[in-house]
């Protein structure tokens, strides 16, 4: 098993100049307050402050936690992605179709294993473990005693997407909906389709066989942890 630890791309974080207006609102009363160091030794110190994941693919095994929980907690784990400010990425995972998770030794599912799409538009997914509701974990219910509780994230692409992934707006555009509404996916219309399924995703053809692939290569898939919460 081995993930890569990267930094998490956020074009916000980079723009260190005079036009940035976080720089005015820092630095306009007093460019010796407290505000507008801290500032600028985000800027010229982006490295120290940089936000980072764990990132892994189907071949790089599974991402292996082994969590200490205080006695007494709830038993519960939230493990959540980077926040995307634009559209995901084709190759990020979705962590509803593509995220296979192990306790103990033990496949997750609902309700014990859930994920959530974030609130108010964000691209970013989260998983929430109820320890307390895995079957034939008797002792995960005193989660404190195992001292620590084992859980394995897998990643498992989809070797082919569902047809179903793009829809026709209010708008008229073809976008992507469901549960890979905040997905990049290349949502176009269909040529010559008038029908309900008039919008799709292009797909790959072998010009010597006729063939028909996907244009997301499943070994490219990746997911990302950026942050683990016990509680």
């Amino acid at each position: 098993t081995r993930w890569r630890n990267v930094a998490v791309d956020d074009p916000e974080s980079r723009r260190c100049d005079l036009l940035d207006p976080r720089a005015a609102s820092a630095c306009a009363r007093n460019d010796d307050s407290r505000d507008c160091y801290e500032y600028h030794a985000t800027c010229s110190h982006h490295g120290a402050y940089q936000s980072r994941a764990f990132e892994g693919y189907s071949g790089s095994g599974a991402l292996q936690l082994d969590l200490d929980f205080p006695r007494h907690s709830r038993c519960a784990v939230l493990i959540t992605e980077p926040i995307f400010r634009a559209k995901k990425p084709l190759t990020m995972a979705n962590w509803f179709h593509e995220l296979r998770v192990v306790v103990e030794g033990r496949l997750c599912l609902e309700p014990a294993c859930r994920v959530y799409q974030g609130r108010l538009g964000s691209s970013a997914q989260s998983l929430l473990i109820d320890l307390t509701k895995l079957d034939g974990c008797h002792q995960c219910k005193t989660c404190w005693n195992l001292q620590p509780v084992h859980i394995d994230l897998h990643v498992d692409p989809l070797t082919r997407m569902a047809t179903d992934v793009c829809g026709l707006a209010s708008t008229g555009k073809c976008v992507p909906v469901g549960r890979w509404k905040h997905y990049d996916l290349g949502c176009t219309r269909k040529p010559e389709s008038n029908g309900n399924d008039r919008c799709w995703r292009p797909l790959m053809t072998n010009l010597l066989t006729g063939e028909t692939t996907d244009v997301r290569n499943p070994q490219l898939v990746k997911l990302a942890v950026s942050t683990v919460v016990v509680f």
